[in-house]
């Protein structure tokens, strides 16, 4: 479910009497639905789940509910989200209470979340009870409780619960809150996948790609991110998409890839459509088509993907089956930078130093080059291709900016730069501090002028004053 800030909250709805019991032509529909539902068959569930739950089915209204908070074959909706999941769970739906808990998780109501949550924990929900663990590690709507989230964790896991398992196995291979283990997450994800877990099986496919805690193997790693592309899991939809397309360590097939690639887009997933994208903006296994590249790179922008707005900028700053177009270039090489890609980074001080859609300014390209420095030093840059020569690419940016600025320019790119950082959750490199504004051959002229303007106007002030 993706993830939405609300603003404003939306008071619980109640339902007085539970819905008519369903024909059995009903519950033949109902079943229907729910199977084409659960398969991303939204379309097509859509008129059935529609009916349904304006008959006053729980399990309609919780899945319709659902379609509308994330856009899927409807518009976005939360309201209309909120109103279903709210009569449903009133109706003693936990799969409703425990998708309310989220909807006001991601609104910031952690009261109200933590209270659903537990609601639905009551009723028998896996998932809600998995989410209770989660709020008491996170500390939404409850005191962080790490041990009472790990206990609750394991004990989850011991029942069956595959998304229990599927945490402990990615804090043991992340080491959170303990030390990290590759061997015990592949543990974890194994009983996951047991217990019916879809993106577990993703996670042990990526063990197994690139080696961590088992022998690198292509084939079993594709074996485990088919399975969980078939749950429905946008990750491992991805993943095999990606195994498809370099054809590392198995058969190349750009048909299979496009076709992964497309079943996680209709979940809205930024990376697909930005690895999609590149397919035909690059012509792998595909001609060359920039029209489609620009659709997807601008739909894998609108999901909040930076990559995505990077190439869009690209396409419209280069002219790719559009007109050249700077104020669009810009507006995503922004939207990109904004979120700590490197290469928009770099692409956007260009822009500065030229004033191509920008009114040049070689402050802001040194800025964004401090940024961008900074960045490289951290971990896991975003849009990194080289570090050695992204590196390069900033240090150019420095070299041409810097000639043209004073003393006080560089003190304020150096405290925007910060700020910039600090909204990315970046840290500044200290080691910029020693660049600072060259000394300036014309400064110094006009400042021994002004000193020669001062000394003479002086004097001739101390000539008036004297008797004559």
């Amino acid at each position: 479910m993706r993830n939405f800030l609300f603003t404003a909250a939306i008071t619980m709805t109640a339902c007085c009497a539970q819905a008519a019991p369903l024909t059995a032509a009903q519950q033949q529909e109902q079943l229907q639905a729910i199977a084409q539902y659960n398969t991303g068959d939204y379309q097509d569930a859509l008129p059935q789940l529609t009916q349904l739950a304006a008959l006053g089915d729980a399990q309609s209204e919780t899945d319709l509910g659902t379609m509308y908070y994330c856009g899927c074959a409807v518009p976005e909706d939360t309201g209309r989200a909120f109103a279903l999941q709210n009569q449903a769970a009133a109706q003693g739906n936990a799969d409703a209470q425990n998708n309310l808990g989220q909807m006001y998780l991601d609104s910031g109501d952690y009261a109200q979340s933590f209270a659903h949550f537990s609601a639905a924990a009551a009723k028998g929900s896996a998932g809600g009870a998995y989410n209770v663990a989660l709020s008491y590690e996170n500390g939404w709507g409850v005191p962080v409780d790490k041990t009472k989230a790990i206990a609750r964790l394991h004990q989850l896991a011991a029942q069956g619960n595959g998304w229990a398992a599927n945490r402990l196995g990615y804090d043991a291979m992340q080491g959170i809150d303990e030390p990290q283990d590759y061997k015990q997450a592949l543990a974890w994800y194994e009983q996951a996948v047991k217990d019916g877990n879809g993106n577990a099986a993703t996670e042990l496919g990526y063990l197994y790609e690139f080696g961590h805690g088992v022998a690198a193997d292509n084939q079993k790693a594709l074996q485990y991110y088919m399975q969980g592309a078939k749950t429905g899991d946008a990750d491992g939809e991805v993943r095999t998409a990606d195994l498809y397309r370099s054809g590392t360590g198995i058969a190349k097939n750009p048909q299979q890839a496009i076709y992964w690639y497309k079943q996680a887009i209709v979940q809205n997933n930024a990376e697909a459509a930005y690895e999609l994208g590149r397919m035909y903006h690059n012509g792998w296994g595909v001609p060359i088509d920039d029209a489609q590249a620009l659709f997807l790179f601008r739909l894998g922008a609108s999901w909040g993907g930076p990559r995505s707005a990077d190439l869009a900028g690209d396409i419209y700053y280069f002219g790719d089956a559009v007109p050249i177009d700077y104020n669009r270039a810009r507006n995503y090489y922004e939207q990109a930078a904004w979120k700590g890609d490197t290469n928009a980074l770099v692409d956007l001080g260009y822009m500065y130093e030229t004033g191509e859609g920008e009114p040049q300014s070689y402050q802001n390209e040194f800025e964004l080059a401090l940024v961008l420095k900074s960045l490289l030093k951290g971990p896991n840059p975003m849009g990194i291709d080289d570090l050695a020569v992204d590196t390069n690419r900033a240090d150019v940016h420095i070299q041409v900016a810097l000639p043209h600025l004073n003393e006080a320019q560089v003190l304020t790119a150096r405290a925007e730069a910060k700020d910039w950082l600090k909204n990315l959750n970046g840290v500044y490199d200290p080691d910029l501090d020693s660049i600072n504004a060259p000394f300036n051959p014309l400064y110094g002229l006009i400042a021994m002028l002004l000193a020669i303007v001062a000394i003479g106007f002086a004097y001739l002030l101390v000539k008036e004053a004297q008797p004559k």
